[in-house]
């Protein structure tokens, strides 16, 4: 039963550190779409709300540190190439 226990926990601790890691990057998938969206013409309107308030912590960051702002140059602009 202690050995079930352990894996269970030792998966919490899995998914704890992997979350915010899929939450930073997926920024930039997210950034593609929503530009391939308003070059397209599409209603953007609804998604900019959305988009503000779920990366509030991400624009922070990125606003107040200098090596985040070219951490999210590099993955934004060269690796998802949202702005050639």
């Amino acid at each position: 039963m202690n050995d079930e226990k352990q894996k269970r926990r030792s998966g919490w601790y899995w998914w704890a550190l992997l979350l915010p890691v899929i939450y930073v990057l997926s920024i930039g998938p997210v950034t593609k779409i929503y530009v391939e969206m308003e070059q397209a013409h599409l209603n953007t309107e609804w998604i900019k709300p959305c988009f503000y308030r779920f990366y509030a912590p991400l624009h922070w960051a990125n606003r107040n540190s200098t090596w985040v702002d070219q951490f999210f140059d590099w993955y934004i602009d060269d690796l998802w190439q949202v702005y050639p």
